[in-house]
């Protein structure tokens, strides 16, 4: 704390820039305070379960998002040529000027597969030639249709694989199902403790045995009463 006042009382006489940046570099420092909250990730299933699928998944994913980019560059080639260098489409500056090069062709196919106001991009060219409709309708159904379709089959598959598989996950679900029946366990020995002496006599479990849910569902799943079970859980 001293020395950080110091810096303070430094910066403020001399005025350094460099103390100033110093400070708001630790402002930012605290911030990384916030990553502490990841240790809460493995207290519920389903959030860890969700965290893990998605690191699990970066992998293929990259891989999957090489293989799309491969792909918008080998269309955008095609596109620079027969849109962006063609006479044909000379008039429409404004539009041809998506598609002059490699790097303006891919930016404009990037928006057609996503979709985001794809329509506007390909009118004035399907206007003017027929054949932009087949061109643009094949990279929609490639791009658009197959490719995001695989990202989404890509996820969803290393997901399963990897979750089903992974011991951490497995153990931590082992160890949830342990603690549960053990709470369950003691919950029903103090439910039938009627004198609190810490045992449970024969008497207490038949008069207690009825009012316990799960009891009643092993004794109709066993055919069993009350004296025969309490016999075989003491043998």
């Amino acid at each position: 704390m001293v020395p950080l006042l110091a810096l303070i009382a430094g910066g403020e006489a001399g005025g350094g820039g460099t103390n100033t940046k110093t400070l708001q570099t630790l402002k930012v420092a605290r911030c990384f305070r916030c990553v502490r909250v990841l240790r809460m990730i493995t207290m519920f299933e389903d959030l860890y379960l969700i965290v893990s699928s998605f690191f699990l998944c970066l992998r293929p994913l990259a891989w999957t998002v090489l293989f799309i980019s491969i792909i918008i560059f080998i269309f955008a080639a095609f596109a620079a040529e027969l849109i962006g260098q063609s006479p044909e489409f000379a008039h429409l500056e404004e539009s041809q000027a998506s598609f002059i090069s490699v790097i303006p062709a891919m930016f404009s196919l990037f928006r057609i597969m996503s979709l985001d106001e794809w329509h506007s991009i390909i009118l004035p060219f399907v206007a003017e030639a027929a054949w932009a409709y087949v061109f643009f309708l094949l990279y929609i159904c490639v791009s658009a249709l197959a490719l995001m379709n695989l990202v989404t089959a890509v996820v969803v598959e290393t997901s399963v694989k990897k979750t089903q598989t992974e011991e951490g996950y497995l153990q931590q679900v082992y160890e949830q199902h342990v603690q549960s029946d053990v709470d369950l366990i003691k919950a029903l020995f103090h439910a039938m403790d009627a004198d609190g002496n810490g045992e449970v006599s024969r008497e207490e479990f038949v008069a207690r045995g009825g009012e316990v849910e799960l009891l009643e569902r092993i004794m109709r799943a066993l055919e069993m009463d009350l004296d025969i079970l309490f016999e075989v859980i003491e043998a």
